[in-house]
């Protein structure tokens, strides 16, 4: 199976505030669905965002693709930054939405793959220039 996971950056937030949410007494989690047969990365995000939380983006760059084993079946997930397109507040299945900024993502506990993806993300994107993180996102 494979799925694409958006992360999505606040086009009017200054300090770049990014779109966390959670379902009911979950962990936080990025808005995630499978990419269907055919279907570009950046179709998939496109998708994605809107049906998943109603925000329309623009995919920035593609961050990492993940894989993980599951009994019976292997799972491929492949992480993309987005930009909203204009102001719009999330809607959609969640029970809970969160703008927050890059600093902040340190206070939250994630889901399984996505927390995955942020040990990395959250260094690399917090780096003030004065070391390297110990991650390479590409």
């Amino acid at each position: 199976m494979t799925y694409i996971s958006v992360l999505i950056r606040d086009i009017e937030s200054p300090m770049g505030k990014y779109l966390l949410c959670r379902k009911d007494g979950g962990k936080w989690q990025l808005p995630t669905d499978r990419i269907r047969s055919g279907e570009t990365i950046e179709a998939a995000t496109a998708r994605t965002a809107c049906e998943e939380v109603g925000l329309s983006v623009k995919p920035i760059k593609e961050q990492m693709h993940m894989h993980r084993k599951v009994p019976y079946n292997a799972i491929e997930c492949t992480y993309v930054e987005a930009s909203t397109l204009w102001g719009a507040e999330p809607e959609g299945e969640f029970a809970e939405f969160k703008w927050v900024r890059a600093r902040e993502l340190y206070d939250y506990e994630f889901e399984d793959m996505d927390a995955r993806f942020m040990s990395k993300f959250i260094p690399w994107i917090n780096a003030d220039g004065s070391e390297i993180p110990g991650t390479r996102m590409h």
